[in-house]
């Protein structure tokens, strides 16, 4: 572990964890105590050691405590009753490039996503968007014709309009399967 890194990469951390004064001071503590001894795997401390040094209440530092492990800032196993408890520093650096990588990842899919839902999604908007031509002669000669029913168009023919606007909206879907396709395979 390399210190700096690793306060560095706490406090970009917390821009996002927005963890307490307590928790902050409270981990400095142990990344510092973690330093001290040589960047031991495990090391102990007990606890009226901890809230002496951090000054803070044993309630305060059992609260703190848990919400770094939590966070997967520590790890932390519970000692005895003559045994003090054994801290674990979690590399913060290491999370903070996994976390950058991940946001990039998500980034990439979420935008290719976007553009596959828009390919297939837009035509097939503009095609329900299409003036509907049978309706609007509906329209014209019901305001035209208020009260000569005789002058509407037969069903017949709204029927053959309707199979029309069916046959262009399924003309539209399969010619941006086939752009997709293109795209999928360059």
């Amino acid at each position: 572990m390399n210190y700096i890194k690793e306060l560095n990469a706490f406090y970009k951390l917390n821009e996002q964890d927005h963890l307490s004064p307590n928790e902050q001071a409270l981990y400095n503590y142990l990344l510092h105590k973690c330093n001290t001894f040589g960047w031991a795997k495990y090391f102990t401390l007990t606890n009226t050691q901890i809230m002496a040094e951090v000054n803070i209440p044993d309630s305060t530092l059992r609260y703190a405590r848990k919400n770094l492990i939590k966070k997967s800032y520590i790890k932390y196993k519970k000692g005895t009753l003559k045994q003090c408890g054994t801290y674990t520093m979690i590399s913060l650096e290491n999370k903070v490039v996994f976390d950058n990588y991940q946001h990039s990842v998500n980034a990439v899919v979420s935008s290719a996503a976007n553009t596959v839902i828009s390919a297939v999604t837009d035509p097939v908007v503009a095609a329900l968007n299409k003036p509907n031509k049978t309706k609007q002669n509906y329209i014209y000669k019901e305001k035209n014709n208020k009260n000569n029913f005789n002058n509407f168009t037969p069903r017949k023919e709204v029927k053959e309009n309707e199979e029309e606007d069916l046959f262009w909206l399924e003309e539209l879907e399969r010619q941006a399967a086939e752009d997709e396709e293109k795209e999928e395979s360059q």
